[in-house]
Formats: C-alpha cells, structure tokens, sequence
C-alpha cells in the first residue's frame, strides 16, 4: 500500500480467510495485523502485534468479540498480560490483569466503563 504497509488476503472457495498486513517502513505504532475469517466471512480472531513487543489477541464469536489477550513479552508495561471478557454485545464485562509484581487485579465493567 502506499503509506509503507504490505497487505496479504487469502482466499477460500472465494471467501476471505486470512488478512496479514505488515508495517514495513514503521510508519504506524504496530507491526503485525492479522485477521482470520470463517467460511461465512465473519472474523473469528485477530492478533496485532505491536512496536513495543506486546501482543493483543482477540478472539470472535458470531463476528463479535468475546476475548482479548494481551501479553507483554518484553516487560515494558506494569502487567505481564491481561484478558478482557465481552458480552454478546461486545461490550467489556471484566478485566483480569497479572501484575509485574506477582498480584492480580480484577476489574468488572458496566456499560464499557469500570466499576470502581
């Protein structure tokens, strides 16, 4: 593409299965994008892997998300990973955070904000 990312799309029996774009001339704050798609075209999980190492993975149900996890391989955030749960309506429900420091927080939500 013109501003420096590399776009690959795979194809089943005509239907888009997987979409890959790479930030080749480091233009944008992530490297990686992939996307899967089921046989109906619907996405089923996504993974951006970004500039600072972390990686956010999102999984899909009926085209909406359910789950994501993000991980932090190269310790440059305060969390290890995290894992956000969604409702039917995509919506975040919970949080749940490991620490650098060994601790657990849990974070639960009503209408996509916190509770706190």
């Amino acid at each position: 593409l013109d501003d420096g990312r590399r776009l690959e799309i795979t194809y089943r029996d005509g239907v888009q299965s997987k979409n890959v774009q790479v930030d080749e001339n480091d233009a944008f704050d992530w490297a990686r994008f992939i996307r899967h798609f089921e046989a109906d075209g619907q996405i089923s999980e996504a993974s951006t892997t970004y500039d600072d190492g972390r990686i956010y993975t999102y999984d899909y149900t009926d085209g909406a998300i359910s789950e994501l996890v993000a991980t932090d391989p190269n310790n440059v955030h305060g969390w290890q990973s995290f894992t956000d749960q969604f409702d039917d309506e995509g919506a975040r429900v919970s949080r749940t955070l490991s620490n650098d420091d060994g601790t657990e927080t849990v974070i639960s939500y009503l209408d996509d904000l916190p509770l706190v």
